[in-house]
Formats: C-alpha cells, structure tokens, sequence
C-alpha cells in the first residue's frame, strides 16, 4: 500500500470529491491523502479478497456494512457473509448500500 498526495492521484480523488461536493455542497474538503492499495501488483496481495478467521460471525461481516452517521456508506465482498470472497457479494452490497443511500436521502421507500 502507498500513501500518495492529493496531487499525485487527483485522477482518482476528482471524481469522488465532485461527486461528495455534489450531495454535500462545497464544505466537502478535499482529500489530504489517499491511500492505494494496487492489489494487482502487490507481490503479497495480488487481488485479495476478505477471508473468514475462526470465531468470525456472520455480524462481523455484516456490521461491516453499516453506515456511518447516515453519511459514510460501505460496500464490498467483505460487507455480506453469505457471499463474502466473491464478485456477486461485491455487486449485492453495492446496491444494498445504493438503497440505503436512497432511503437516507429520501428518494426511495423503506425496503
């Protein structure tokens, strides 16, 4: 993993922080670092995904998934037990996370 300045990655951070200044207005600040994994060419990682240790439950996972003051939402294999390690969990936890984010913002009905 590397810790790299805004500028060395604004090609990244712009979008997002357009996007964060869109639903939030222009207080949202800019990034002050980011940090990039590039698991595809970390000779440790190459493409890691979440793995379920002993003792780890179901909540885990899943509590991984909730938002933070209903502000900060997370998706990803890692947020959904049932399929946790796999692309299908990444895709599910993203439109759980995308109807969470509806809701919060009032453009869609409790599901």
């Amino acid at each position: 993993m590397s810790l790299w300045t805004p500028k060395q990655t604004s090609h990244w951070s712009r979008p997002s922080v357009e996007i964060l200044r869109t639903i939030f207005g222009n207080s949202a600040p800019d990034p002050t670092s980011i940090l990039v994994t590039c698991w595809s060419t970390d000779r440790h990682a190459y493409g890691a995904y979440s793995y379920a240790g002993v003792g780890v439950t179901p909540a885990d996972f899943n509590g991984l998934a909730g938002p933070v003051n209903n502000r900060l939402f997370f998706a990803g294999e890692h947020t959904i037990f049932n399929y946790h390690g796999t692309v299908h969990g990444a895709y599910l936890s993203g439109l759980e996370a995308a109807m969470a984010i509806g809701r919060v913002a009032g453009v869609l009905d409790s599901v």
